[in-house]
């Protein structure tokens, strides 16, 4: 618990660093790789669409 003025609890948990630094390779140094992203469009049909809703 974190301590206040006065030496009284304030009921905060304080977070503790990681024992164990992340390796290099599991740091994220931007939000994605926009060359690892691959987009692919469908075309469904109403059938499909229907069935789907159909059924949850």
């Amino acid at each position: 618990m974190e301590i206040g003025a006065g030496w009284r609890s304030t009921d905060i948990e304080l977070e503790q660093p990681d024992e164990e630094p992340d390796s290099a390779d599991d740091r994220i140094t931007a939000p994605y790789d926009p060359s690892k992203i691959e987009i692919q469009t469908l075309n469904p049909t109403i059938n499909l669409l229907i069935s789907r809703l159909v059924n949850g």
